[in-house]
């Protein structure tokens, strides 16, 4: 399948959010508001959202939000997402994501980046052999909200 590469500074926040709020995968740093509140707070970061569609208007499939972080410790890096816990890529096939990576890669080289940072949970599955490290450095830690919970007062 062929898909159209969107990539933009400033999405069309609606259709984004949207797609967002209906994919498994979604999360609350994936949502626009998300990113200006990043861009507001840490001058050192930039993002941008890479979108795949299949051609037809607001036809989103698959996407990712990267950012790109200018530090005097860290370096330049590309990171989805800085501050947040999560940012499963969302896509729903091991192509769509070859497709984002192409794109990635490509910001990686313009910008100059050391190296690339996705933190993906749910969608790992489908990133499996494609040269993707893991990183012991780290835990994530997370409720899954949509569960019963048992409260014990």
């Amino acid at each position: 399948m062929s898909f159209n590469i969107n990539q933009t500074a400033k999405p069309n926040s609606d259709s984004w959010d949207h797609f967002v709020h209906n994919h498994p995968f979604g999360w609350i740093s994936h949502l626009t508001g998300w990113k200006q509140v990043l861009e507001k707070s840490f001058d050192h970061v930039k993002g941008e959202i890479l979108a795949l569609d299949n051609g037809t208007p607001d036809s989103i499939v698959a996407g990712i939000p990267i950012y790109r972080v200018k530090s005097w410790l860290t370096g330049k890096r590309l990171v989805s997402i800085p501050f947040a816990t999560l940012c499963d890529p969302l896509i729903s096939s091991q192509e769509q994501m070859l497709e984002l990576l192409e794109k990635i890669m490509d910001c990686k080289k313009r910008y100059k980046a050391a190296y690339v940072e996705i933190r993906a949970l749910l969608s790992s599955d489908f990133m499996k052999n494609m040269g993707f490290g893991v990183s012991h450095f780290y835990k994530q830690h997370y409720i899954d909200l949509k569960k019963d919970l048992l409260i014990f007062l």
